[in-house]
Formats: structure tokens, sequence, C-alpha cells
């Protein structure tokens, strides 16, 4: 379980405002990665600059690394969810730009070029049964012009 939210010094009480629990837990059961959307195609898309978890650290070479791209195919048994959010969500919801955190089951890969060393990465996770959290996406700029009315 993994608990998000605000801790009041006065009351010494957390509340918490994004609960995880089981497979939706990064490196609990599931395989997963994080990182934003850079393109999508029906019901895949790729992650890019991914964090990628595996719970499995016997059979993938280490608990936690990088990968500059990730293939997730996901379907209708999906769970997708948005960080500190409430409501229904789909795979409809993921678009480009997201920042997520995807869970489910690197592909195996196909082979150890480098005895001793750690296994090729996968590039493919299968989130079919797995999770989707929308993770909400920082951007940052320089405002150049301003328009009449109010941002915000």
């Amino acid at each position: 379980m993994a608990a998000f939210g605000a801790w009041d010094m006065s009351t010494k009480t957390f509340t918490a405002s994004n609960v995880l629990v089981g497979s939706s837990v990064v490196g609990g059961k599931l395989d997963s990665v994080e990182g934003t959307v850079l393109s999508r195609t029906g019901m895949s898309f790729v992650v890019g600059n991914g964090w990628i978890a595996h719970p499995d650290i016997a059979s993938t070479g280490g608990p936690m690394g990088f990968s500059p791209q990730v293939t997730v195919t996901v379907g209708t048994g999906t769970m997708v969810t948005a960080q500190g959010q409430t409501g229904a969500y789909t795979v409809q919801d993921i678009s480009v730009g997201q920042h997520v955190q995807v869970s489910g089951t690197f592909a195996q890969p196909s082979s150890n070029p480098t005895p001793g060393m750690n296994p090729t990465p996968s590039t493919s996770l299968d989130a079919t049964a797995g999770s989707v959290q929308l993770i909400a996406t920082q951007v940052a700029g320089t405002v150049t012009a301003a328009g009449t009315g109010r941002i915000g």
C-alpha cells in the first residue's frame, strides 16, 4: 500500500488524497513504467523516458532502470485512474503529452547477449490486465503575451 496526501502538524493527522494498493503500487506485483506518452495508435502508446520497475529481480537482473521508449498495450481490462481525482476513466482518456504510471507485464527479453550482465530490457509492456494512472503533467515556459480574461 502507498498513500499520498498531507500531514497536519497541529492535529497530527494525515489526510490521504490518493491511496494505492495491490498491483497499483509501483514494484508491487507487476512490472511498471512511468513516463510521458509520446504517441498513440489505437490500443497502444509509446512512453518516453520511462522509469521502469520489476518486482522479480532474479529474472530481470535488477529492480529498476531506464528505457528511452516503451510500447504499452492496453485493453478493456485495463484499469485507469487519475492521481488525486475521483471518477470513471477509461483507456480513451490516455493522450499524448500525459504523464502516466503503467503497471503490467514486460515481454521477456529474447536473449542475454552478454553472459553475467543484466538481460536486455524489454521495450514492450502488456497492460491489458494491468492499470494506468494519469499523473498531473507539469509544464514550464515563459509567457510572452497575455490576452484578456483570466488565466487560472
